[in-house]
C-alpha cells in the first residue's frame, strides 16, 4: 500500500527515519513515515487518499470494518480463468503483476515469493533486502495467506493478514476474494488510512487479473 520514489542510480538508498514523537496531523504522520531525502511517500499515494475521502462511500466500498486500532478490507472479483492459472500467476509470477510503484527498489522484478522459506522478499539495489510478509497458509489453487504490514505499515508496527481465496465455479470461471485485516496503533487512528490502503490494494488485484479482463 505504498509507493516509494526510486532513487537515482548514483545515490545510495537512504535509511528510513522514525516517526516524530508526537504528531497531531494525520497527513503529517504518513508524509513522515519511511521518509528520507529521496525515499518518501509519493504524491500519488497522498492523492489516492484525498480522492478516496472526497468521493466517500463509493471509493471505500471494500472497507468493511474500521476502528481506531484496525480495519478490514474485502475485494471480490469474478475472473474468467481456471483457478490453477490464476493461482500460478498470484504466487509464481508475483513480479509480473505487483506494481513497481509500490516497492522500495522501484522494480517489481526484485520481488520473490520463497515458499520453502516462507517469505515474500524484495531485493534492494545495494545488496540489502526487505521481508515484506510471511507465508502463513498455502493451499495450491485455493488459498494464500500472507502475514505482515506492507510498506509504511511495517515501520509503524502494524500487523496484517492478507488472504487470497480462489473458488473455481466453472472450468473457466473463478471467484477471487481478497481480504486484508490490519491492526495496530497510529496517532489519529487507523480508520483514516483505510480508504488509501483500499485504493492501492484494488489496483494490485486489478493488475493480477488483467490477462483475463476484456480488452477495450
Amino acid at each position: 500500500m505504498y509507493r516509494f520514489l526510486q532513487p537515482s542510480s548514483s545515490s545510495p538508498l537512504p535509511q528510513p527515519q522514525s516517526l516524530p514523537h508526537r504528531a497531531t496531523d494525520r497527513s503529517t504522520i504518513w508524509s513522515t513515515s519511511i521518509q528520507g531525502p529521496r525515499n518518501r511517500w509519493s504524491r500519488a499515494m497522498i492523492v489516492a487518499g484525498l480522492v478516496a475521502c472526497m468521493i466517500g462511500q463509493s471509493a471505500s466500498a471494500d472497507v468493511t470494518d474500521t476502528a481506531d486500532h484496525g480495519f478490514r478490507l474485502r475485494i471480490v472479483r469474478q475472473v474468467n480463468a481456471p483457478a490453477a492459472a490464476l493461482f500460478e500467476r498470484l504466487v509464481m509470477r508475483f513480479d509480473a503483476w505487483w506494481s513497481p510503484e509500490h516497492s522500495y527498489s522501484g522494480d517489481a522484478a526484485n520481488f520473490r515469493m520463497d515458499l520453502a522459506e516462507g517469505w515474500l522478499v524484495e531485493r534492494l539495489r545495494d545488496g540489502g533486502w526487505v521481508r515484506h510478509m510471511a507465508v502463513a497458509y498455502y493451499q495450491p489453487d485455493r488459498t494464500l495467506r500472507l502475514l505482515g504490514g506492507l510498506g509504511p505499515l511495517q515501520e509503524l508496527g502494524c500487523h496484517g493478514a492478507l488472504t487470497f481465496t480462489l473458488e473455481e465455479q466453472q472450468p473457466q470461471a473463478t471467484q477471487l476474494v481478497v481480504t486484508y485485516h490490519v491492526i495496530g496503533f497510529v496517532p489519529g487512528g487507523l480508520q483514516s488510512i483505510a480508504p488509501s490502503v483500499d485504493q492501492v490494494l484494488q489496483q494490485q488485484v486489478d493488475r493480477l487479473i488483467a490477462p483475463w479482463e476484456p480488452s477495450d
